[in-house]
């Protein structure tokens, strides 16, 4: 029928077809990917090739962040399949001789410290420093084994199988993207390519130093506070130890027996580099991307929130090249407030090795603001996409040893960060 006398017809625009996604990757963080984007995705959108792949500090990360509560509901696991794989919420990190013979603790839930609180405490740091309770607060930590089964039997109800290649080669587009995968023989191509350990982006890498180069890795010990200590050769707790960069495996894997009297799981080198998250066809995440040093167990909440970002954008179909933009500027801002505070840790006076190395490192702008404006006021700047909640900041800084020397009535008050 011919549109009425003054009507103006307007042309519908064809709907867009979601992408066909190749995943790449194996452990934890690809667990994670492959729940996201199973999610994202409609059945038979989405493949994931499991290459052989080195053991990587995430696979080991047993700390739950405030993202994870969000990411979890994205996937559509439940409070109830996380608790019965043991996710429940501890009372925090013990920092023994970190700096001082005086050990330290920082709460699970750090962020709902108020002010008044840390003022009190820093002025007799025998008080304790702890919020009030909230049992409707969401678990801080979880067995990363059984975590890891926990998303394996998720994914796999989600109809995602993993396909284990042992080999994989690569045919690049000109733009640097990848045109096709060879697996086992066989090319599989896809509109994007979410690689989350393999290296496979166009994108150079670029160095980013951490204090911890090399981690001993064995189990976390089921106990309801992670006690955390510095000494000579670099630190310990969790189920971990950290050591300089350039530190001899054989010699990691002595001292970690000496300290822990267990014979570690694995030695694994800790990645100095890191690269923008999207690059032509290929999203980077996790180990692909950014290894945050393991210190600050910020791995899990790392590609969780990637991941969470990447929902906000691969089912609409091709994204627009400002989105992509958008996307990685948040992914480096969140990146450079996950280093930070690895540094803010591992700045501290101590003898040894990894603390002279660690000291030698520089200081971004950012910390170097967070740690001027606390110094003086008791504030710190707002910094965008920042994986770590204020209130953690500021007990970190204050159990560091950084006292504000004046601190701001809104600060005082909570109206300001």
């Amino acid at each position: 029928m011919p549109p009425r006398s003054g009507c103006t017809r307007v042309q519908r625009m064809p709907p867009e077809v979601p992408p066909r996604v190749i995943l790449v990757g194996d452990g934890t963080a690809a667990l994670l990917a492959a729940a996201a984007l199973a999610r994202m995705l409609p059945p038979g959108h989405l493949i994931w090739l499991a290459p052989l792949t080195p053991p990587a500090p995430i696979d080991h990360c047993a700390r739950l962040w405030p993202v994870a509560e969000a990411f979890h509901a994205r996937i559509g696991l439940r409070p109830e399949a996380l608790a019965a794989a043991g996710a429940h919420r501890h009372s925090g990190e013990r920092f023994e001789r970190w700096p001082g013979p005086t050990p330290w603790d920082l709460p699970a839930d750090a962020e709902l410290i108020e002010q008044p609180q840390l003022d009190a405490w820093l002025a007799d740091r025998r008080r304790p420093l702890a919020p009030a309770p909230d049992p409707a607060a969401p678990p801080t930590r979880i067995d990363p084994d059984a975590y890891a089964r926990l998303l394996g039997a998720h994914v796999a109800r989600l109809g995602v199988e993993r396909r284990a290649v042992p080999h994989l080669g690569i045919e690049r587009r000109s733009d640097g993207g990848i045109a096709r995968l060879v697996a086992d023989g066989h090319g599989v191509e896809a509109d994007w390519v979410v690689d989350v350990s393999a290296g496979l982006s166009p994108a150079p890498l670029r160095p980013a130093p951490t204090a911890t180069g090399l981690i001993a890795i064995g189990t976390a010990p089921r106990e309801p506070q992670t006690r955390l200590r510095a000494a000579a050769f670099g630190w310990i707790g969790g189920g971990m130890a950290g050591f300089a960069p350039g530190t001899d495996p054989a010699a990691a894997r002595r001292r970690f027996r000496t300290e822990a009297a267990v014979e570690p799981r694995a030695i694994a080198p800790v990645a100095q580099g890191r690269r923008t998250g999207w690059a032509a066809n290929v999203v980077s995440l996790g180990p692909a991307a950014f290894v945050p040093d393991p210190v600050a167990r910020l791995d899990l909440a790392l590609v969780q929130s990637g991941l969470l970002r990447l929902s906000t954008m691969l089912p609409a179909g091709a994204p627009l090249g400002v989105e992509i933009a958008e996307a990685n500027r948040r992914g480096e801002s969140e990146h450079d407030a996950a280093a930070d505070y690895a540094r803010a840790l591992t700045t501290i006076d101590r003898e040894g090795a990894f603390w002279t190395a660690a000291a030698a490192l520089p200081v971004s702008p950012m910390l170097a603001r967070r740690l001027d404006l606390f110094a003086r006021r008791g504030r710190l700047p707002p910094v965008e996409d920042d994986p770590v909640p204020p209130g953690q900041w500021r007990a970190v800084l204050a159990g560091l040893g950084h006292a504000p020397a004046r601190p701001d009535p809104l600060a005082r008050a909570g109206l300001a960060a």
